[in-house]
């Protein structure tokens, strides 16, 4: 994945956030339009990850693990 992350304050037109069960993760939304993809942690930070394709998006809500997901598949792995 060719993507980058930033932490996000005030979003000005943020996607449908929706729920997950999940340990870590509070909710994920996903521009399709500019392909970003946004996760909000329980902690209440949200990150954005920019260039984010529609199948990586489905595979991240598919996951049994959301968290395991996101730290093997985002975190660490572009430049916040």
């Amino acid at each position: 994945m060719g993507t980058s992350s930033r932490a996000v304050g005030k979003m000005s037109d943020p996607p449908e956030m929706v729920p997950v069960k999940s340990s870590n993760v509070e909710a994920i939304g996903y521009d399709a339009g500019g392909s970003v993809m946004h996760v909000r942690f329980k902690g209440g930070k949200t990150y954005a990850h920019d260039s984010v394709s529609p199948r990586d998006h489905q595979a991240f809500m598919d996951a049994d693990s959301k968290g395991k997901h996101y730290h093997a598949n985002f975190k660490g792995k572009h430049r916040p």
